[in-house]
């Protein structure tokens, strides 16, 4: 269950060794979704977010403060009880 219209959603590649060029797209858009993908040139970013497995469902709220940092059924969950 995403709610587009409430929620934004990005997806953060922390390219590993074995990853092709534009691998991380070509699985999203299996998957149908449409969200943008950040690409950062190094893993500072995975690493200041302490994201240890993929995929890493991370629920930020408006002022920026983040509510949820964990798998995506929990992050489902959690979504629904605020909606």
């Amino acid at each position: 269950m995403w709610v587009e219209a409430i929620f934004n959603y990005y997806a953060v590649n922390d390219r590993i060794q074995s990853d092709t060029a534009g691998q991380a797209v070509a699985v999203l858009q299996d998957l149908h979704y449409s969200f943008p993908i950040l690409m950062p040139a190094s893993k500072k970013l995975a690493d200041s977010l302490m994201i240890l497995s993929y995929p890493t469902v991370i629920v930020i709220d408006k002022d920026k403060n983040i509510l949820f940092q964990g798998d995506l059924e929990t992050a489902e969950s959690l979504i629904a009880k605020i909606l």
